[in-house]
């Protein structure tokens, strides 16, 4: 029953963290879609969605920051390099979470040896360029990037711009220190340590973190493909995947558990 309150009549706790170049209002359709029984939190980055500062060095900087102003007890939801940050919550403070949902990560997303399932250097050297002589010039390939695979992708890169000029600019200092991040991570110690129920969403046409990286996860956590969709697909099938993730949570009891 989707309308199946918490435990108690009480609401669970949901946090929904954004991605690189982004702002947590572009993540507020799929928090509506999650449906009744859930209290979404989405907070910002630091550098994006107007708040001010310049990106921590690694996601556990970065988790700690989030960890001091988020719930005592929340299903964590990352996207794209949010994922890096609700990963490395899940895996050493798996007391806070009650499961985790993952759209469009990895736990390393440059490929390396023993780690091809990511992009390729030449591409992520390529944003990071661009960033750093036009930071606008960036986030426009970004976006072009994050729209492929998409069964309308001219539609939605019209979505994803105008979803991304709806919130504040993010802080080029921040753009920079984010593809560093992204440069470096690698949790995949922190996915073999995840002790805690994971879902792990893929679009089957992403270009930029590839839906091979299902593989690479499956051992940890349940991984899905989701056809004709890229990099952001919440914002044109937001009810598909906010179905998939009450579903899914739903199987958890985690709104039978309740915080």
């Amino acid at each position: 029953n989707p309308g199946r309150p918490a435990a108690g009549g009480g609401a669970v706790d949901v946090v929904l963290i954004h991605g690189w170049a982004m702002h947590p209002g572009m993540l507020t359709p799929l928090a509506r879609a999650l449906g009744p029984g859930v209290r979404a939190h989405l907070p910002a980055l630091p550098g994006h969605g107007g708040r001010a500062g310049e990106l921590a060095p690694d996601a556990a900087a970065l988790a700690r920051l989030l960890l001091a102003r988020a719930p005592e007890r929340a299903v964590w939801c990352g996207w794209s390099l949010g994922g890096l940050v609700a990963l490395w919550v899940a895996a050493h403070c798996p007391g806070r979470v009650l499961a985790l949902c993952q759209i469009a990560t990895s736990p390393c997303f440059v490929a390396r040896p023993g780690r091809d399932a990511g992009i390729a250097p030449a591409l992520l050297a390529d944003l990071r360029a661009r960033v750093a002589a036009e930071p606008a010039a960036g986030v426009a390939r970004f976006l072009a990037l994050a729209s492929r695979g998409e069964a309308d992708a001219r539609g939605a890169l019209r979505r994803l711009r105008a979803s991304h000029r709806a919130g504040p600019a993010p802080d080029p200092r921040a753009l920079a220190a984010g593809l560093e991040l992204l440069a470096h991570a690698d949790l995949y110690p922190e996915l073999a340590a995840l002790r805690v129920p994971s879902l792990w969403l893929f679009g089957s046409g992403d270009a930029i973190v590839p839906a091979r990286s299902a593989a690479m996860v499956a051992a940890a956590g349940e991984a899905r493909v989701i056809e004709d969709a890229g990099h952001a697909p919440f914002l044109g099938r937001a009810g598909e995947l906010g179905a998939i993730l009450r579903h899914w949570l739903e199987g958890q009891e985690v709104f039978t558990r309740g915080p």
